[in-house]
């Protein structure tokens, strides 16, 4: 703590396609959370789904394929911060039968974190050219003087 501020981290990510890949990103991400302290937020592409709700369309996963990433949530003590707009962050741009929506970017925080920052959510706006939807971190007073926000495509 310098100067009576508690620092805090944002951290962002891109995890991997490949679980095997995703899996290693995990385990550096554990390591690195020691150096962090109690305030931080994480967020970006995660490429996984923690349920079966973070899905439309497509082949339907099996409930025991989200324990890998679940067990990452709770292991690291994520909580994920309130989403607002649209619930899906990525489509594949198909029409039709073969159309899929995922919500695989998300921003996880820690308890501390949340408890500093108890108006925090993530606004999702609409896809345009990328498949992946526009992140609007948004934490601070709700008065909108001290809010902060940070942009994540």
């Amino acid at each position: 703590m310098a100067g009576g501020v508690e620092a805090e981290w944002i951290v962002f990510v891109y995890m991997s396609t490949m679980k095997i890949e995703r899996e290693q990103q995990w385990g550096i991400l554990m390591e690195d959370k020691r150096n962090w302290g109690e305030n931080w937020v994480i967020l970006g592409d995660w490429n996984d789904l923690s349920c079966r709700e973070e899905k439309n369309g497509g082949l339907v996963r099996s409930e025991r394929s989200f324990q890998g990433f679940n067990n990452i949530i709770g292991q690291m003590g994520m909580f994920m911060l309130r989403m607002e707009g649209y619930k899906f962050t990525w489509g594949n741009n198909r029409k039709d039968e073969g159309f899929v929506e995922e919500v695989l970017d998300k921003a996880f925080a820690s308890l501390s974190w949340l408890n500093n920052h108890p108006h925090a959510s993530v606004k999702c706006v609409l896809r345009s050219a990328s498949d992946h939807a526009l992140l609007v971190l948004e934490y601070g007073k709700k008065s909108g003087v001290s809010e902060k926000k940070i942009y994540i495509q």
